[in-house]
């Protein structure tokens, strides 16, 4: 005899039907809000970053407008401004820097500034609106303006040049202090000067000079322990660049130290900024659309299963 089983009953399709419907229609919620919150995640990193490198390609373009506006001058001129910052080092070497930096630390929150009040100093390299030439670091991809002093206006646009040390024009017994901020929210500056190293080249432009630096070495001190690094040693030609450490904490300084170097072929050192600054870019926005693409595929995917369910819902009710 053969067995007989009961088919289901059009109710029970029914409800089943309208169950499942309900319970993707909560499930599709819960995709979209947790997409939201993913997307929401990823923009959170995405924007500052993005700020970042907005503000650094627009520090590399008044870099590279500087350096045109030097290009521009009369050979007499560039001669003229480069034998009175000659000048001003050999003074310099000889005075004992007793004076230094806008305050005692560039990086304290209060003082006033020296530099500005200091006219002479002011009028020195003034190439353009207060810039004096510009470093570019190819390993990290930066190249920024140098700007007179270290007030806390100039470290939030480029390099400063600390006051009371060489202008950065090289020579015998020099030694030119650049310094500039780490982790500011709006721009990178020198956030990355600490994957610098020995051998490592920085370079540095002053009207038509362009000079080379090798790292030869790296330091961390306190802030009371600065001065001996920053100040003139005899028969060398040295550049410093100074910043905040640790990153995000600030209680230190990291010291790059380098000596002069002959100058090789770099070719046009705006090419590696904007390289590096694009691919930051297109990555960023290829992450974005990853996020967003995910979210628009799980939405269509419950679009559609709840077209095929809606005949039945609706006939039910």
């Amino acid at each position: 005899m053969t067995e007989q089983h009961d088919a289901p009953s059009w109710a029970a399709v029914f409800n089943d039907a309208r169950n499942k419907s309900v319970q993707q229609q909560k499930t599709a919620r819960l995709y979209i809000i947790a997409s939201v919150l993913i997307v929401s995640a990823v923009l959170a990193i995405l924007v500052p970053v993005g700020v970042q490198l907005s503000a650094q390609y627009s520090q590399a373009q008044i870099a590279r407008a500087t350096d045109k506006e030097a290009a521009s001058l009369s050979a007499a001129q560039r001669r003229k401004e480069l034998a009175a910052a000659h000048k001003y080092n050999a003074k310099l070497a000889t005075s004992g820097q007793s004076v230094m930096g806008e305050v005692y630390d560039p990086f304290a929150k209060n003082g006033d500034s020296r530099s500005e009040t200091d006219r002479q100093y002011q009028s020195l390299l003034n190439v353009a609106e207060g810039v004096m030439g510009t470093v570019s670091i190819p390993k990290i991809s930066l190249k920024l303006p140098i700007y007179h002093g270290t007030s806390n206006a100039v470290l939030a646009q480029g390099a400063g040049h600390l006051y009371g040390t060489s202008l950065p024009v090289g020579g015998t017994s020099t030694n030119t202090v650049l310094t500039g901020h780490r982790g500011l929210p709006n721009a990178l500056l020198f956030t990355r000067l600490d994957e610098l190293g020995k051998g490592d080249t920085i370079y540095v432009q002053v009207l038509d000079r362009k000079l080379a630096y090798q790292v030869s070495r790296v330091v961390v001190v306190n802030p009371d322990q600065v001065k001996p690094w920053v100040t003139v040693r005899k028969q060398q030609d040295l550049l410093t660049l100074m910043t905040c450490t640790p990153y995000g904490v600030n209680t230190q300084r990291l010291l790059i130290i380098a000596k002069r170097t002959t100058l090789a072929s770099t070719g046009d050192d705006s090419a590696w900024v904007h390289d590096w600054v694009a691919s930051a870019v297109i990555i960023s926005l290829a992450a974005l659309l990853i996020c967003l693409g995910i979210l628009l595929r799980r939405l269509l995917n419950r679009t559609v299963v709840r077209r095929h369910l809606a005949p039945y819902v609706k006939h039910k009710g």
